[in-house]
């Protein structure tokens, strides 16, 4: 046998083993197209946390419009539902400041939902496509005004919880 003969044998036989490890593996999102017309209710919160229920609803609605898979309906037309509720809006010390311990220099913003992400019809028990917690975070720096960059961290804490909750309903299994 040639040369030519033997690379060509092995490129097909290469080309057959990689072939069969890969003939299940799907590109895209792996839910039904049938479960992919989504109403999203206002987010809500047992948090006191001014604008954080709008944050989130917003982030929300952004990254479906992002990522593409899912389709944003009034309650009549949509197939699913994703109900969110805060849980937990959480600040924490990141990094102290060096010239004095006591004073943060950096902080940490978390926050924790519940998600549902069920189907509209069907018993709710056997409907429900998703249940977790998720949870988004972010980080800010010290300054004079606290408050002020504690909110321009908000969209930022609430689009990172956006993205884990629409990767979770997109790729269920």
């Amino acid at each position: 046998m040639n040369t030519k003969k033997i690379i060509n044998l092995v490129c097909v036989s290469f080309m057959v083993l990689f072939g069969a490890g890969c003939a299940s593996y799907q590109l895209g999102s792996t839910l039904d197209p049938a479960l992919t017309d989504v109403y999203v209710p206002t987010v809500r919160s047992k948090v006191n946390q001014p604008g954080i229920e709008a944050a989130v609803t917003s982030a929300i609605m952004k990254e479906i419009q992002r990522e593409g898979t899912l389709r944003i309906c009034d309650k009549a037309n949509a197939s699913t539902i994703l109900e969110i509720e805060i849980i937990e809006y959480a600040q924490g010390t990141l990094r102290y400041n060096s010239d004095d311990l006591k004073k943060a220099a950096e902080y940490t913003m978390t926050i924790k939902a519940n998600v549902v992400f069920r189907k509209l019809s069907g018993e709710p028990e056997k409907a429900i496509i998703l249940k977790k917690t998720y949870s988004g975070e972010d980080t800010f720096l010290s300054g004079t005004d606290t408050i002020s960059a504690r909110q321009r961290c908000l969209p930022d804490a609430s689009k990172d919880l956006a993205e884990q909750i629409i990767d979770a309903c997109i790729s269920v299994w």
